[in-house]
Formats: structure tokens, C-alpha cells, sequence
């Protein structure tokens, strides 16, 4: 089961009291601090563990969030730097009309 699917199922009150979903990857707290994760991660309750799962998950989301809100803002200034560009070679085709207006 993926991190997310897991995450959605703890948000929603899929999991009870029960560590079934959270061992599904054949992890219990023992072999997390046998796997180097160390005896911190390992004295977790499971409440600790759900809310490091809650946390990791919104942490992705909103990095997702940003990093597409990002994108946009990127599109943006190069949509602008193009209008600039446009604006500029326009001011200076009027600058040169007005040149030849003036001297002719």
C-alpha cells in the first residue's frame, strides 16, 4: 500500500486501534530500529506514527501545491518578458515614426 493511500486511510478513520495497516510493508517497530531507523522512531506509539504519516503526507501535498503554483509563476514571467519585449520594440517603432515626423 502506498504512503498516500495509507495516509487517506488514517485521515478517514479507516484503521481503528489495530497496527495491521501500519505493518502491511512487514515492519514492525522492532525491525525499524533493526533497519537503522533507529530507537526514537522505535519507541513511537502507533498515535505518533500516524501523525508522522499524517504530517509526511501534507508535506508532499503541499509541495506538489507548490511546485505546480511555481510552474504557473514561471509561465507567468516569461508571458510577461514577452509583453515587455513586444512593448518595447513597439515604443521604439513609435520613437522612430515620431523622429521622422519631427524631420521631415
Amino acid at each position: 500500500m502506498f504512503l498516500h493511500e495509507e495516509v487517506f486511510r488514517l485521515r478517514n478513520g479507516y484503521i481503528g486501534t489495530n497496527t495491521d495497516s501500519l505493518n502491511n510493508n512487514n515492519n514492525s517497530y522492532g525491525s525499524l530500529e533493526i533497519s537503522g531507523v533507529g530507537e526514537k522512531f522505535a519507541s513511537k506509539s502507533e498515535h505518533d506514527v500516524g501523525d508522522l504519516l499524517h504530517e509526511i503526507a501534507d508535506m508532499k501535498f503541499h509541495n506538489r501545491k507548490l511546485s505546480e503554483e511555481n510552474a504557473k509563476l514561471q509561465q507567468l514571467l516569461v508571458a510577461q518578458d514577452d509583453y515587455i519585449a513586444g512593448m518595447v520594440a513597439e515604443t521604439e517603432r513609435f520613437q522612430k515614426k515620431i523622429k521622422e515626423y519631427i524631420f521631415s
